[in-house]
């Protein structure tokens, strides 16, 4: 009888622990799908910030080379009123 309680014991805390990890496996799967999901969108919010950056200095590359080609033009036409002076 004694070796028949002792394996009902050691049944029950094996059981007991097989719910203790079931818990703890669920636990960790919730934090890891929402870390992932936070990842997630912070990596979109980084991509459109990064997008928008990426724009903006397209505009400004842009407007650079619209003043250099300005200046150039505002030289050519310089040297073209000096030589015919």
């Amino acid at each position: 009888m004694e070796t028949l309680d002792l394996l009902e014991k050691r049944i029950n805390s094996l059981l007991d622990k097989v719910t203790f990890l079931s818990s703890e496996n669920n636990r960790l799967q919730l934090e890891t799908e929402q870390g992932l999901s936070a990842f997630a969108e912070e990596n979109r919010v980084l991509a459109e910030e990064n997008r928008k950056l990426k724009e903006a200095l397209d505009k400004e590359l842009q407007c650079k080379e619209a003043v250099g080609g300005r200046i150039d033009a505002l030289v050519e036409r310089l040297k073209s009123q000096l030589d015919e002076s």
